[in-house]
């Protein structure tokens, strides 16, 4: 008997890229759940015209990653979960492994990660900390669930029930900007929430200006020379001030006390 996978995909004013990610899922998956956060744009449009072809469209309020992505798993009919994200595709030797191999895995408390290839502008970037990136992704709701941090929410065990974590050397495609002024803006966003994040774990102490001068120093040594960023050329370059860039507004927004808004 085949397992059934359900895919979920979180949303919010996805119009540019949700289409391809669904349509990367539907050859291999059984079932798509999207939910989304309320958008305007036409996301609620593409979900509901693929109705017929499995894809299930629900709207929530916003409360975090980790918590959306629980909520989207408890709409699957299936308790095996692929979590995808709009902005990625699943590739064809993805798609085989999980109409193939993964048909014959018998542990259900196995959890299965992915290599995830990012493009910068549509160019794969091999360095700079980019790469390999390993992403889980394939789990039985049974036994894991999302974490629920402000931001790096991850798959982790239900009261201790998982066991095995297994890499599978098959490729997610990860689009993540089409140029530097979306991740500059995407900066400002996941900063404030990192910033939130840092401030609970310091239990409200603030971090000195001395961290917010020197960490970002440090993250673009480690980006550019040290994870060998300045293979990619240019676009490596962009990145590790970006990356640089960001944990600076991260400790600056903590520093100055700035993570309500």
């Amino acid at each position: 008997m085949s397992k059934k996978i359900s895919a979920t995909i979180i949303t919010l004013n996805e119009e540019e890229h949700l289409l391809e990610a669904i349509e990367s899922l539907l050859p291999y998956v059984d079932e798509v759940v999207v939910v989304d956060s309320h958008s305007t744009d036409q996301t609620a449009s593409i979900c509901q015209s693929l109705a017929s072809k499995g894809v299930v469209f629900a709207e929530r309020k916003f409360e975090g990653h980790g918590d959306q992505k629980n909520y989207a798993a408890s709409l699957c009919s299936h308790d095996w979960i692929f979590n995808l994200d709009a902005d990625e595709r699943l590739t064809p030797e993805l798609g085989a492994f999980l109409k193939g191999e993964f048909q014959e895995i018998k542990e259900e408390k196995t959890l299965f990660s992915f290599k995830r290839l990012n493009f910068f502008a549509q160019k794969p970037i091999w360095h700079g900390g980019w790469d390999p990136d390993w992403k889980k992704r394939l789990y039985h709701r049974r036994y894991y669930c999302w974490s629920t941090p402000a931001v790096h929410e991850d798959l982790v065990k239900i009261n201790g029930k998982g066991e095995e974590e297994k890499k599978i050397p098959h490729h997610l495609w990860h689009y993540t900007f089409d140029n530097v002024e979306q991740q500059v803006q995407r900066n400002s966003y996941y900063a404030k929430l990192g910033a939130r994040q840092l401030l609970q774990k310091r239990r409200g102490i603030k971090p000195s200006f001395f961290l917010v001068v020197v960490r970002p120093l440090i993250k673009f040594l480690e980006c550019y020379v040290w994870k060998k960023g300045f293979l990619d050329g240019q676009i490596g370059f962009m990145i590790a001030i970006n990356a640089a860039y960001s944990l600076f507004l991260k400790y600056l927004y903590a520093h100055q006390g700035r993570v309500d808004s």
